[in-house]
């Protein structure tokens, strides 16, 4: 029982790095942008409402992932292959 729950925590932990890190490149993309049109850059800290959208731009990816490996096993289903 333990050991479940550690593996859940250190998930947990590693999908929270991965949205901090998404939230991190995206800040640092849009902060380009920017300093591109001489506007002034956001030096702010996360808020929550960052992290949530990178966790739903990565629900999308792997859902527009899911979606197209059941199109391809559907497409091998009807041509035969295995």
């Amino acid at each position: 029982m333990q050991d479940q729950c550690g593996k859940q925590l250190s998930r947990f932990t590693a999908l929270n790095r991965l949205f901090r890190v998404t939230v991190y490149v995206m800040s640092f993309i849009q902060n380009l942008k920017l300093k591109l049109r001489k506007e002034k850059v956001n030096l702010d800290r996360i808020c929550i409402k960052e992290t949530d959208s990178a966790e739903r731009l990565w629900i999308k990816d792997a859902q527009v992932l899911l979606r197209n490996k059941g199109r391809l096993s559907e497409t091998k289903n009807q041509s035969g292959s295995c």
